[in-house]
């Protein structure tokens, strides 16, 4: 059985669906294993899988990685930040759960009931996302837009 754990609860997240996530995310916020960057990093995503990253040094570095380790590509999870007590303080593990933020990862989705396997799972966190699934606007400017169904 996997367990995990996190601190500074609030946030919802999921696994992608194999083969379905596209999209373009820019990451403005820290990044698991790298940390704070200077500018942006553009991702781009299609079926699943990264295609393009552009940016900063720290994007060279996510290229590296891109082109060394099996799977990284993998547009492994999305998650929305809910609480409104966790802090802007640099700290990736906090930040991706203040309210309004978002973050991604990329690589190993298997502890989230995916089938990607890789011995990395790469957090990032996006600022002040606009979150756009299947067409809806579920999040943008800090605000969460989520309606029961009718």
């Amino acid at each position: 059985m996997r367990q995990g754990s996190a601190f500074s609860d609030g946030e919802v997240s999921l696994s992608t669906v194999e083969g379905t996530a596209s999209g373009t995310a820019v990451i403005d916020g820290p990044i698991s294993y790298i940390g704070p960057h200077r500018e942006p990093i553009r991702v781009e995503a299609e079926k699943r899988r990264v295609v393009n990253v552009s940016g900063g040094r720290e994007a060279m570095t996510l290229n590296e990685w891109l082109a060394k380790i099996e799977n990284f590509d993998n547009f492994a999870e999305i998650g929305i930040g809910v609480n409104p007590e966790a802090r802007g303080n640099g700290d990736w593990q906090e930040e991706k759960k203040k309210l309004g933020t978002a973050y991604f990862a990329l690589g190993d989705n298997i502890y989230y009931y995916g089938v990607v396997g890789c011995p990395i799972h790469l957090d990032t966190v996006m600022y002040y996302p606009t979150v756009t699934i299947d067409g809806k606007i579920i999040a943008k400017e800090n605000r969460l837009n989520i309606q029961p169904n009718s």
